[in-house]
């Protein structure tokens, strides 16, 4: 994450609204876009091996192929599956298999048409299996389709409404479209059908601080952190809206958090400078400025930011 990155993003989507040198929170995980100037990535659903497909295999050509796909070589991966596709009948389960591994190899090779093709076909043969139309509502979501997206995903819903990943991805377009109530309400039933769904409450908070409710996106951090204490963007967010609210001495022990995780967080280290700066700590804000300007790249704006504060600091 580069904070130039979300600078330029954050102009581009937002160049109405004023700029402060407050940290703004890091986005919820979800794919394709970022909320705001300092939120972290929202994270991506991508099309992984189904178990379900997998278990009953034999096929030593598709077996193959997906000892390739779990190191992620996912071109040698096709290659096994388009080979078992030649070697089984159309209408055999093995064929099916390849032909939804082939879909699942493409999409993560980003190649997006043809894993539509792979997903269509293979819904043609099996028109009962709710993950054919869960993945075309991924792919369809990563080319910003939000309408065919949300069409895929109803489908899959359909077949199998117990799918938490279902809803929370419904949660993200809505999230996308900017309509946070619907994904809020997605969110819910995400979290209704499986309580520990890190993810579905991380976004929430992210939602909730969209919506200016800083209690309540707190509460769904608070939550996330419950299910895993070093989600590193739980601690950050929370650290950006206890400084917000101006809460310092719990912005700096969230900053902690993130710097004991991950010491190259180089964004935390700005944001311990501005909250030692509104303590009034001038030695421990000058610190973490400087440190900031020597671990981030010089052609950073915040790079100058954090001179600013320094120039200040050093004039007392």
């Amino acid at each position: 994450m580069k904070r130039v990155i979300f600078l330029l993003i954050f102009l581009l989507l937002f160049s109405g609204c004023q700029k402060t040198n407050l940290p703004v929170n890091a986005p919820p995980l979800s794919t394709p876009s970022v909320i705001s100037e300092k939120h972290a990535p929202i994270m991506a659903s991508r099309p992984d091996l189904d178990n379900r497909l997998i278990k009953d295999i034999k096929d030593t050509v598709i077996i193959k192929g997906i000892s390739y796909f779990q190191e992620k070589e996912y071109n040698k991966a096709l290659e096994e599956f388009q080979r078992a596709m030649k070697t089984n009948k159309t209408d055999s389960y093995f064929y099916y298999a390849a032909l939804r591994l082939s879909g699942t190899s493409y999409f993560n090779l980003n190649k997006y048409n043809e894993a539509i093709e792979c997903y269509n076909s293979a819904a043609k043969l099996y028109p009962d299996d709710d993950l054919n139309y869960f993945y075309l509502g991924l792919i369809y979501h990563k080319q910003n389709m939000l309408n065919p997206a949300i069409k895929n995903f109803q489908k899959s819903l359909k077949l199998n409404p117990e799918q938490a990943k279902i809803y929370y991805n419904l949660g993200n377009i809505y999230k996308d479209k900017k309509e946070f109530e619907k994904a809020l309400e997605y969110y819910r039933k995400a979290i209704q059908v499986d309580e520990n769904y890190l993810n579905a409450y991380y976004n929430t908070g992210c939602i909730y601080y969209e919506l200016k409710d800083m209690e309540k996106s707190n509460e769904f951090y608070l939550k996330t952190l419950k299910i895993n204490s070093n989600h590193i963007y739980s601690h950050y967010n929370l650290g950006l809206n206890y400084s917000e609210i101006k809460k310092y001495d719990k912005s700096i022990n969230e900053f902690h958090e993130v710097v004991r995780i991950d010491p190259n967080y180089i964004e935390v280290y700005y944001d311990f400078g501005v909250s030692y700066y509104n303590l009034n700590n001038k030695v421990e804000s000058l610190k973490y400025f400087k440190d900031y300007i020597s671990k981030t790249e010089k052609e950073s704006p915040w790079v100058q930011e954090a001179q600013n504060y320094i120039n200040k600091l050093e004039e007392k």
